[in-house]
């Protein structure tokens, strides 16, 4: 990758920098993208050959193996640990008691944006994609026009590290 950053290029040349950048982003990234390609069609159960062809038509039923032993582990455990859902939790330290009903009244409100943000469901299909890909990813999304906060879930081959 280039020593110079982005920002910091003359102004002819930051669109260049730019697709420079993003070009050594992906060939970074490529083992990484992969290796998600193979845990997909191990979980899938499909040939990696055809893998494509088989997400564009929504999972085929034609799998190469008998029994996806991998997508059984990988279902059984993501119904196991996803059972429960983490929620934060607001404590006081040597709080009185009108503290200690904001810190409440603080959970509660914080449920409710969970609930309303359908945390539960976007939490398991991220959790699904830690067990197949190595990490599961879930973008916030704040302030719509109803001002509610929104959970969407990320592919792990949709981000760029760098």
């Amino acid at each position: 990758m280039q020593n110079e950053q982005w920002w910091e290029a003359t102004t002819p040349d930051i669109a260049k920098t730019v697709a420079d950048i993003y070009s050594a982003l992906l060939e970074q990234s490529r083992g990484r993208f992969l290796d998600c390609r193979r845990w997909v069609s191990l979980y899938l159960g499909v040939n990696p050959a055809v893998l494509d062809t088989v997400i564009e038509e929504k999972l085929a039923t034609q799998r190469y193996m008998p029994v996806n032993e991998v997508a059984n582990m990988v279902d059984t455990q993501n119904a196991r640990i996803a059972r429960s859902v983490p929620r934060p939790m607001h404590l006081t330290r040597d709080g009185d008691y009108d503290q200690r009903e904001r810190a409440r009244m603080l959970d509660q409100f914080i449920e409710g944006a969970m609930l309303a943000a359908r945390y539960k469901e976007r939490a398991r299909s991220a959790n699904r994609d830690a067990f197949i890909h190595g990490t599961g990813i879930l973008k916030v999304i704040g302030g719509d026009r109803n001002n509610m906060l929104r959970l969407e879930r990320v592919y792990p081959w949709e981000i760029l590290i760098d």
